[in-house]
């Protein structure tokens, strides 16, 4: 027998989820949905207990005309106002207009009062006095007008054959194909400027604002270096560089630009139940391929503006899965009517067996180890994907290891090797980044996102084997009564989860070791605390100190040894150190004194999916 059949089936979209805004940045709303003002506003109430405090109205009497006094950050009239905090919401757009001037004010404003001195509030001078001077850009969320509806095309084609009356053999292909999947884009990504296409102004570009560790004009801080004098609040010039400058770059476009497909041939045999037996057994090959798997707030992949980068194997996808089911009736011993047939007649047993392929996965980096030439320091709507030495062989990249044990000091033993991981560093005088002149250090600390490296990796293969006994009992010609006795995961099989597959290897900033030595620590470099900027690097023109500037501002987990000797301690030594250590008592503690290993849980795996062996019973009558 043949058959077949096709069908196309639409989704209407428009999931309350795709106004949402980039998670991390603005204030949580119900059902995980992000928003931001001035469409919502935080209320912060009064804690005098003159405010009308009570149970039923535990925040007191807020001051809904309440309005920011003038050169006050704060969203409302002050901590001190009788009536708490509060600016009602507003979608007007004339009130959105008016925070759209302010924040282009603030960003490209000179402060008053003693800040006044250190530059405009987004300089990379200001950065280490008055950091809290540039202001976030303004999130918002949009679905895009010119979404059309998703849709799928799915068609399958089948022959089935029947050599005896009790067997069946099936073969057969299903295929699917995606269209105008929803993907959050960022509407306000920056661009690439350069002297011969300049961007609003700007004709240089950078995500890190490199400071000469060696200026003098600037006192006690450091001066960025000529080409760079901005570091906005995404870091760089990059919310300079943005189509839509107030608005921040990880705003929010959910549009029906994604693409999917999927193939699968299956096959499956069936023996039907004959002679007190029945045996079933399926195989199916697949692969499933998209840009995007989830519908969520964030983008999962490569660079978000070229999607077909990120063109790979779905989150979901399973090339091999087999599962086969059996029924035993156990033939009766003893005739019906028997007080003996209570206990040997009516036994059944059944049970179902799966075996499949590991689903894919990614390496992450959040914090401007990717991309950071396009977003800076911190990416909100995204999940970059970290790339590896050696994308092509994936397997290189692993240790041997399981990833699922730790020695006996507490050490890990990784499944993937982290000195494998490869930064996407960017040359100055490409991608608009400047070429220093004179003495100053050259910008060596732009990445870009990777291509091609997104679920590369696949975890390890699942198993299991589920098994229920029953047991029936016959009361009366209408009414029967079954026991059963469930075992699931009857080897009790541990199912490793994905292992630890993101790490914050980039730091906040970065100083060359002679700069935190300076001054014998005393400066904005020093071993106790960095008074930079966030995506701020310091260091001078010297080979060395590029570096070490390089080194303590990318932190790959330290390692030892190589393949099955791969081990990540969870303290390094003083002469390990990467970076400067946050342990304040460092600098008068003996040498042996520790630092935490950036990370140390990297590639390793630390949970399970599925669950453990367990029973459960149960008992039914059936009327």
């Amino acid at each position: 027998m043949i058959n077949g059949g096709a069908g196309l089936y639409y989704d209407r979209g428009e999931l309350f989820t795709y106004l949402s805004q980039p998670a991390g940045g603005s204030i949580g709303g119900p059902f995980g949905v992000t928003e931001s003002s001035p469409l919502v506003s935080v209320a912060t109430g009064n804690t005098d207990s003159d405010s009308g405090l009570t149970l039923g109205n535990p925040m007191g009497n807020l001051a809904f005309t309440c309005a920011p006094t003038q050169g006050s950050s704060a969203p409302g009239c002050g901590s001190t106002a009788p009536g708490g905090i509060y600016v009602p919401p507003s979608s007007n757009p004339g009130v959105i207009n008016s925070a759209l001037q302010s924040q282009l004010n603030q960003m490209t404003g000179t402060p008053s009062g003693y800040f006044n001195q250190f530059g405009k509030d987004c300089s990379g001078w200001q950065s280490q006095e008055g950091y809290f001077l540039c202001t976030s850009p303004l999130n918002f969320g949009i679905y895009d007008k010119h979404n059309v509806l998703p849709y799928t095309l799915n068609y399958t084609l089948n022959v089935q054959w029947q050599p005896t009356n009790t067997l069946a053999v099936s073969l057969g292909y299903t295929g699917n194909r995606g269209r105008h999947s929803v993907i959050p884009i960022p509407i306000n990504e920056p661009g690439i400027a350069t002297p011969t296409n300049p961007i609003w102004g700007e004709t240089a570009t950078y995500g890190m604002d490199v400071l000469d560790q060696n200026s003098e004009d600037c006192g006690y801080d450091y001066c960025p270096i000529s080409e760079e004098p901005w570091n906005t609040f995404d870091a760089g010039n990059t919310d300079f560089r943005t189509p839509y400058v107030g608005f921040s770059p990880n705003a929010a476009d959910f549009k029906t630009v994604g693409v999917s497909a999927y193939d699968a041939l299956g096959a499956h045999v069936e023996k039907r139940l004959s002679h007190h037996f029945q045996l079933g057994g399926s195989y199916t090959w697949s692969h499933s391929l998209d840009e995007q798997s989830d519908i969520g707030l964030f983008f999962t992949g490569d660079n978000p503006q070229r999607l077909r980068d990120s063109w790979a194997s779905s989150d979901f996808d399973r090339t091999h899965v087999f599962s086969a089911n059996f029924q035993i009736d156990v033939p009766n011993a003893v005739k019906g009517n028997n007080f003996a047939s209570y206990f040997t007649n009516d036994w059944h047993l059944t049970g179902i067996g799966i075996l499949q392929s590991g689903e894919p996965w990614s390496l992450y980096e959040f914090y401007g180890a990717v991309g950071s030439i396009n977003f800076g320091n911190f990416p909100t709507l995204m999940n970059p994907v970290l790339g590896i030495k050696d994308p092509a062989h994936p397997k290189s990249a692993l240790t041997g290891n399981p990833g699922r044990f730790r020695e006996s000091t507490g050490n890990y033993i990784p499944y993937i090797d982290p000195s494998q991981i490869a930064i996407n560093y960017l040359q100055p005088g490409t991608n608009g980044i400047p070429v220093s002149t004179g003495s100053e250090p050259s910008d060596v600390y732009q990445t870009s996102f990777n291509v091609g490296q997104r679920n590369i990796f696949r975890q390890d293969p699942q198993k299991r084997l589920d098994l229920s006994v029953r047991k029936g009992f016959k009361i009366t010609e209408k009414i029967r009564f079954q026991y059963e006795l469930n075992a699931f995961n009857v080897t009790n099989t541990t199912s490793p989860d994905i292992p630890q597959d993101q790490a914050q290897i980039r730091q906040n900033n970065g100083c060359s070791a002679t700069a935190i030595n300076d001054f014998g620590g005393d400066n904005n470099c020093n071993k106790f605390r960095s008074y930079l900027g966030y995506g701020q690097v310091v260091t001078s023109n010297d080979p060395a100190d590029q570096q070490s500037a390089l080194q303590n501002l990318d932190q790959i987990p330290f390692s030892t040894g190589t393949g099955k000797s791969t081990r990540l301690p969870l303290q390094l030594s003083l002469a390990q150190q990467q970076g400067t250590c946050t342990i304040p008592a460092l600098t008068i503690a003996p040498l042996n004194q520790n630092c935490p290993n950036n990370a140390a849980n990297f590639g390793s795996v630390t949970g399970t999916i599925g669950g453990s062996r367990a029973f459960t019973m149960g008992f039914h009558i059936i009327y």
